[in-house]
């Protein structure tokens, strides 16, 4: 049998969304988005593909960018406020 085929994973992750269940398992819905070798749909997928971790930072990301905007609205408003 023929090992499993793996696709590098840059350090920074693929955007992907799948589903893990408590047991650990992952099933892929569109695992064949990035490699044509792969099923449609994918249970359980080969967990070595997959990185959670990678899906985290990015919503880290995006929450620290709305706090900062948030922020930079804030004070905008303050200084309309003292201006009039």
């Amino acid at each position: 049998m023929a090992a499993p085929y793996r696709v590098p994973v840059p350090a920074e992750g693929v955007p992907h969304s799948w589903v893990q269940f408590d047991d650990g398992s992952i099933a892929d819905l569109t695992a064949d988005q990035f490699d044509a070798r792969l099923p449609k749909s994918w249970w359980p997928a080969d967990q070595a593909r997959y990185r959670v971790g990678a899906k985290a930072s990015i919503w880290a990301a995006v929450n620290k960018h709305r706090e900062e905007a948030n922020l930079t609205e804030r004070r905008i408003n303050a200084a309309r406020e003292w201006w009039h």
